[in-house]
């Protein structure tokens, strides 16, 4: 019983914690349902790359862990590849660790599943970013926290489930930050900026350098102190660097062999598109972008009171006119780098961003939710003239936004965003009036946040679509079996004739010529070219093969399905249902 009694007395205490995980699990948890994401159906959140390169190397990191190989080199794939900068690149959080207690068949649900929990998690961290700003266990946080971890980008950019890591560390890392500032204690800062560079260094490297213009921006005591802070900043920002450098090294080797590493150079300066283009994407019904050549693209939607917030933040009382210019000057940094050729580049790891646009857009968002949730904070001094002027900027902003860009979005787009932040807006205004009081304003506000965000994240989900498991993954038993009948002792190539996802001989762990990647070596693919396959600047695949190359590559075994064509001259050893 006095277990009992603490662990409830616990919940209570942490039930705004709770709340930040749980809403989103809740809310993830409707969208598969409604999705028919397995178990609830046969569909799988592991979308685009998370079909064609994610679900094969869990698949093969799965095998590795249950088979305790070798984690320096694989064959299956690639006609063998260095698997460790792989893992460094891809596998590398302690969070996937999960899957290996999952049969294989259940991988595809198991991915779905993570990237859930990941989700739910970023919520949780927000959420105890914002209770650590305010120093109060409020309700009210959770309408920021959850408009973190289900925005647009969160929806829209799922699939990289690598990067979900470094993303829910992120409001941790600025915890830690505020207490290396004001306490001159690094130790959280560096912990948890060293599990971003773990879980997915790339991403880690969009957070540094927004941490440098944090650092700047921050509101130092004195000149003293913004030296002594530096050094602090410096020194536990070098050992998170030091502490993560098992997994930063092989990645770096690996990604120097790859035919992009030296290829990519400065842009010149221009822009990529009209930049109201980009803030468009700031309106509630905007479809997510998930893979999209246009690098001018972006995932700006947060949730319209946030957006209406931002606004009642610059014009309202309490928040210091220096605090609101080192806020606008950041943020007008980040739109630039949205659209700026020359910083975008340099912001994605001095590389090419390959059909997935602005992927730091994470941050201006978190910075936007911030804004918002300090306005928020400070809605009690805040009168009805402060509100109006929000609510008349918010809707001017959105008519700006629609009517200046190249493509003006539809009506609905424009009619339901204005619908909405008048809506905010006219709850704020009561309040600001003293016609309804505080708790009378907030629960509505929460409530209507709620249902934005629930009939967003299914519209995004549903815009983005699911794989069916049925379709790419029903064959996994059966090649299992086939598998079997190639002798053990033999160190020979097999490869399917016909793949249903790019690196699907690698989710059967087979001895296969073709990979995608982004580890994937250079020179390998030149040399590939050469001679007649399919290749790409990541990417070098089994289309094209003849006799000829089978003989130098000793692919000796073909897998082909019912319709296939069987043009390397092969003769049937085995056949098992179809």
């Amino acid at each position: 019983m006095i277990k009992k009694e603490r662990v409830i007395l616990w919940a209570k205490e942490n039930r705004v914690y709770l709340a930040g995980f749980f809403l989103p699990f809740l809310i993830m948890t409707v969208v598969c349902i409604i999705c028919g994401v397995v178990p609830f159906g046969d569909k799988s959140l592991s979308i685009i790359d998370g079909l064609h390169q994610y679900m094969p190397f869990f698949s093969e990191y799965h095998e590795k862990i249950r088979n305790l190989d070798s984690f320096y080199y694989s064959w299956n794939g690639g006609l063998g590849y260095n698997f460790i900068s792989l893992w460094a690149y891809y596998l590398s959080s302690p969070l996937n660790l999960i899957l290996v207690l999952l049969p294989k068949t259940a991988l595809p649900l198991g991915f779905s599943w993570l990237l859930v929990l990941k989700i739910s998690l970023t919520g949780l961290t927000a959420a105890a970013f914002f209770i650590h700003r305010s120093n109060k266990k409020n309700w009210k946080v959770l309408i920021f926290s959850t408009s973190f971890a289900l925005s647009n980008y969160m929806i829209g950019y799922s699939w990289n489930i690598m990067w979900m890591d470094a993303i829910l560390m992120f409001p941790l890392i600025l915890i830690g930050f505020d207490k290396m500032m004001e306490e001159e204690d690094g130790r959280m800062y560096a912990f948890c900026l060293t599990l971003a560079m773990i879980g997915n260094y790339y991403i880690a490297f969009m957070i540094c350098i927004f941490l440098i213009c944090w650092f700047l921006f921050y509101e130092h005591k004195s000149i003293k102190s913004f030296f002594l802070n530096g050094v602090y900043f410096a020194f536990f920002s070098l050992l998170s660097a030091c502490l993560s450098a098992i997994v930063l090294l092989p990645a770096y080797m690996g990604l120097m062999k790859t035919a992009s590493a030296n290829s990519m150079s400065l842009p010149e300066h221009s822009w990529f598109t009209n930049i109201f283009n980009i803030l468009n994407t700031h309106l509630i019904g905007t479809e997510p972008v998930t893979n999209n050549n246009f690098d001018g693209n972006a995932n700006l939607y947060m949730g319209m009171l946030s957006f209406l917030l931002l606004f009642l933040y610059l014009f309202g009382r309490r928040i210091k006119w220096q605090e609101k210019v080192r806020r606008v000057i950041f943020l007008a940094i980040l739109i630039v780098r949205f659209n700026e050729k020359i910083m975008n580049f340099i912001w994605h790891g001095f590389h090419d961003q390959y059909g997935i646009p602005n992927r730091f857009v994470f941050l201006y968002v978190f910075l936007i939710l911030l804004c918002g949730f300090e306005a928020m904070e400070k809605i009690r001094a805040m009168r009805w003239h402060h509100v109006l002027s929000a609510v008349i900027a918010a809707t001017g902003a959105i008519l700006i936004f629609s009517f200046m860009a190249d493509e003006r979005p539809e009506e609905i787009v424009i009619g339901l965003s204005i619908g909405v932040v008048l809506g905010y807006g006219i709850l704020l205004l009561l309040y600001s009036v003293r016609k309804i009081s505080y708790k009378k304003c907030i629960y509505p506000l929460a409530v209507l946040v709620a249902l934005e965000i629930i009939g967003t994240s299914i519209y995004g989900f549903k815009e983005n679509g699911q794989i069916d498991t049925v379709k790419y993954f029903a064959d996994t038993k059966t090649i299992e079996v086939l598998k079997e009948t190639i002798p053990e002792e033999e160190l020979v190539r097999t490869d399917l004739v016909k793949s249903k996802m790019l690196d699907e001989a690698t989710w059967h762990n087979l001895k296969a010529v073709g990979m995608f990647g982004s580890t994937v070596n250079g020179t390998t693919v030149s040399a590939m070219d050469h001679i007649g396959f399919f290749t790409g600047a990541n990417e070098y695949l089994y289309k094209g093969a003849t006799p000829l190359t089978n003989v130098l590559l000793n692919v000796k075994y073909n897998i082909l399905r019912d319709g296939d064509k069987n043009a390397n001259g092969f003769f049937i050893v085995s056949h098992e249902d179809g």
